[in-house]
């Protein structure tokens, strides 16, 4: 199997887990000393610190989300690999209810092979902003 599909096999995991909503299913993915910073700038550091994040997400802004993630390039460091792609986050609801835009972001992870599968190190999600006219 290449690498690609093998990294490809760890992000099927974890946009099934978010699917779900399952947190702990999220954060499963990640090593024991992972560590997450979110696009609100929200950082957590380890398997249980990440669960959480997602969990109260999950029971909140993220209720009933779904995910996609389309990588854009992959490099390979040995047992060490540098992704850069979109995650998209559809169904989100607005305070008031109805569904807002889907939430587009720049994902950036860094993964490491552990045995014959991949875990997230380190991720990093946030969204480009407009360069300023004037």
């Amino acid at each position: 199997m290449s690498v690609t599909s093998e990294i490809q096999s760890l992000f099927d995991r974890f946009i099934a887990a978010w699917n779900r909503n399952d947190a702990g299913g999220c954060a499963g993915e990640f090593a024991a000393d992972g560590s997450l910073i979110n696009p609100f700038g929200q950082e957590a550091r380890g398997s249980k610190a990440i669960a959480g994040l997602y969990a109260e997400y999950f029971a909140t802004m993220l209720k009933g989300t779904t995910t996609t993630f389309t990588s854009s390039n992959i490099r390979e460091l040995g047992s060490l690999a540098l992704i850069d792609g979109t995650q998209t986050v559809d169904n989100l609801r607005a305070p008031d209810g109805s569904v807002a835009p889907a939430l587009v972001i720049h994902l950036v992870t860094l993964a490491q092979r552990s045995g014959d599968r991949w875990q997230f190190l380190d991720a990093r999600a946030y969204a480009f902003m407009t360069i300023p006219q004037g």
